[in-house]
């Protein structure tokens, strides 16, 4: 018979696992890819100073809808109007056919940091200074006076772009006029969230996004988020956090689980008492036909124990079966297992007498 007890805490200890796992993988999956203080330098996932998340805080706030773009740009093709913002990321080729693209469709387009070169032209790097004042009047830039650099990176040419801002031979702000209009930042800190709040670094961001009717989109996939489906959705270092987990599931489950092998009893099997097994040998006694020589080894260790007993209890007689009478055994019994067998009454009688005396020293 089975343990219910052991059961139902077995498959309690199963289901409640179970449900922790499923709970514990919706909350990953559920989560953004890697973001905060681990985030690559640019992304709009980042939290620290090198990240964005301000800036697609702030374009919130301000009633732009907020896109964090993660497919390939593989053939793709954003709504028209929007605002692309690409921050400290590394182009090759695909990716600058897919942004000029994207530009002669009407989007528009601001570039910050990376490698500009590969898509427009300006030359660097020009002299390190932080802040730039607005040197071109452009209608999208009204009320932005000056730009702080706080990495004060600049080009010394703008190349094919028309400058906007800079100082001294040094360009950090420029716009190349085709369908509604690009904008490149030499230095990407301008929008981070350490250089967001510096002059009018933040007005400048609100300025180049456009009016609120336009979606900004922040390209992620060229800061290496992918969109993913389910566990592929999740950093790898999440994913072997929850291998582990599983695999620590799994052990607890079979740990708190019922072993291979026959079920376990309620109760203790035990051998069957002694005093059967002087019954059963009393009764092979009685076939034989020398009673008195087969019984002649009960009698000596009956005689034996009926002493031991007489010693220890303190009983007087010296008639061995008074003394067992006293003991709460029947006399003639005894008398006629102390005799010679004569009969097959008088065999079972040495057996039984024997099995008692066995029976009542255990208890």
């Amino acid at each position: 018979m089975v343990d219910d007890r052991l059961f139902r805490s077995m498959w309690g200890g199963v289901v409640l696992g179970v449900i922790g796992l499923f709970v514990l993988a919706t909350v990953l999956i559920s989560s953004p890819p890697v973001s905060g203080r681990s985030a690559p330098s640019g992304s709009s996932y980042g939290t620290n100073p090198q990240g964005t998340a301000a800036l697609a805080e702030l374009f919130k706030e301000r009633g732009h809808r907020v896109v964090q773009y993660r497919r390939s740009l593989d053939g793709e093709v954003l709504e028209p109007g929007a605002t692309a913002f690409v921050v400290d990321a590394v182009l090759d080729s695909d990716t600058v056919s897919w942004l000029w693209s994207f530009l002669g469709g009407g989007g528009r387009l601001v570039i910050a940091g990376g490698d500009i070169s590969m898509l427009f032209s300006p030359e660097g790097p020009g002299r390190r200074q932080t802040r730039h004042p607005i040197t071109f009047p452009h209608p999208d830039l009204a009320g932005v006076r000056e730009v702080v650099t706080p990495e004060g990176i600049t080009w010394s040419s703008s190349g094919s772009l028309l400058p906007l801002a800079g100082s001294e031979g040094a360009i950090v702000l420029a716009t190349f006029h085709l369908g509604a209009g690009a904008f490149a930042l030499s230095d990407p800190s301008v929008l981070s969230n350490r250089g967001l709040a510096e002059g009018d670094n933040a007005a400048l961001a609100l300025a180049l996004g456009g009016s609120t009717q336009r979606p900004i989109y922040f390209i992620e996939s060229l800061h290496g988020y992918g969109v993913g489906e389910g566990l592929s959705a999740l950093p790898r270092r999440w994913q072997l956090a929850l291998a582990g987990l599983g695999l620590a599931g799994v052990v607890w489950m079979i740990g708190r689980g019922r072993r291979l092998g026959p079920p376990q009893q309620a109760d203790r099997r035990l051998p069957p008492a002694r005093a059967r097994y002087v019954d059963a040998l009393a009764a092979s006694l009685v076939r034989t036909k020398d009673r008195a020589g087969a019984t002649q080894p009960v009698r000596e260790a009956l005689t034996r124990t009926l002493e031991r007993l007489q010693k220890l209890s303190g009983v007087d007689g010296s008639d061995l079966s008074q003394v067992a009478e006293q003991l709460g055994l029947e006399a003639e019994e005894v008398r006629r297992a102390l005799a010679p067998a004569q009969n097959d009454g008088d065999v079972l009688a040495a057996g039984r007498v024997l099995a008692r005396l066995h029976q009542n020293r255990v208890r």
